[in-house]
């Protein structure tokens, strides 16, 4: 009994990691075309902060998940900021739900797990993701360098 007892405890402390509650991922369309301009620009340029309800009407931002939709949008940025970002494509496809992250000093890490386009033909389409943080908790976070890292 006490065998199984020691397995379960090591078992809990390494295979269940804590999820960080203080990032929210996400899928959503936005207007692009609003934040960069050039279809060819740089992708990151695509990429953009919104913590007001003006920007998130000019950015026509719109949520996969309908509930998203609803909320106040005055209330919700009064303690919220997202941040909009394209990523995958061409062979990789990413999900929302497989992506997660970590503030490491002044750098936001934004770490994520594609799937791979395997088919013959075709290619995978970018996704647009939101990911929603604090910004009482992380008041500088317009200043943090973003780099992201594939799992």
């Amino acid at each position: 009994m006490k065998n199984i007892l020691i397995l379960f405890i090591v078992f809990t402390f390494f295979c269940c990691k804590p999820k960080n509650e203080d990032f929210k991922f996400y899928e959503c369309e936005f207007l692009f075309s609003e934040v960069a301009g050039n279809p060819f620009d740089s992708i990151d340029k695509y990429n953009k902060w919104v913590d007001n309800k003006q920007d998130a009407i000019n950015l026509k931002v719109h949520f996969n998940d309908l509930e998203l939709n609803k909320r106040n949008l005055d209330s919700l940025y009064k303690t919220k900021a997202q941040y909009f970002f394209i990523i995958g494509g061409g062979g990789i496809w990413v999900q929302a739900k497989n992506c997660r992250a970590e503030i490491k000093n002044d750098t936001l890490f934004i770490i994520y797990k594609p799937k791979w386009n395997r088919e013959p033909v075709g290619e995978a389409a970018s996704t647009m993701i939101c990911m929603e943080l604090d910004k009482t908790k992380y008041p500088n976070y317009r200043e943090l360098t973003i780099d992201y890292i594939q799992e």
